[in-house]
């Protein structure tokens, strides 16, 4: 068992070497399984997400920016799945462009595994270091496939709303006409009275 055990090792820190080369490797094809030794600290996110051509690295620090804004949106909603048009900053579409990068990227090792070309490949706006970067903390590439939906999202985002007001003021009170807009202050009251509702029958959102 222990031989077996040595090898299946072996096997997968080959095949993420054969990723991070921008080779066809089963971790390629399978983010899941790329996340779970990730976070298993069987393999370790590249320290470094920089290219060599200089226009990149400019890129390459806002991407690093962006990066961590998207960790701080985790620590506070515990999900990745960023709204498009989310209010606070430009971090949704932020969000979204990698999502669509990433299709780009697979759609071009999967278009140069079944070529069996040694050619290099064409510069993309994620690589290999960026994608491992994400997947270290939690990122879904497929938000059909999550489990988060749209009104964990909003949940989340009027939730942080309410804390926000508590932390400046220390109470609750006046929390509804604290909104610039009619319709902002009588949406937080309907969100409250539901938040009551649910807990007095014992259905409370399970953040």
């Amino acid at each position: 068992h222990d031989v077996s055990f040595r090898n299946w090792c072996k096997t997968q820190k080959y095949e993420y070497n054969l990723y991070l080369q921008g080779k066809s490797s089963r971790l390629q094809k399978n983010p899941r399984r790329r996340y779970v030794l990730l976070s298993l600290g069987f393999i370790s996110p590249p320290s470094n997400i920089y290219t060599a051509s200089s226009s990149f690295n400019a890129l390459s620090k806002k991407w690093l920016h962006q990066y961590n804004q998207l960790k701080q949106f985790k620590s506070i909603h515990n999900h990745t799945n960023v709204p498009q048009q989310y209010k606070m900053s430009n971090l949704g579409k932020w969000v979204h462009n990698q999502r669509t990068f990433y299709r780009a990227y697979q759609r071009q090792q999967q278009q140069r595994s079944s070529l069996s070309t040694n050619a290099e490949p064409k510069q993309t706006y994620i690589t290999p270091k960026k994608i491992e970067l994400l997947e270290s903390i939690g990122f879904v590439w497929n938000t059909k496939q999550s489990k988060t939906t749209k009104y964990d999202i909003q949940w989340h985002e009027t939730y942080q709303k309410l804390y926000q007001y508590h932390q400046i003021h220390g109470h609750l009170n006046g929390v509804t006409s604290s909104f610039t807009s009619q319709q902002g202050g009588k949406k937080m009251q309907q969100w409250m009275t539901q938040q009551r509702i649910k807990y007095r029958q014992k259905y409370v959102y399970n953040v």
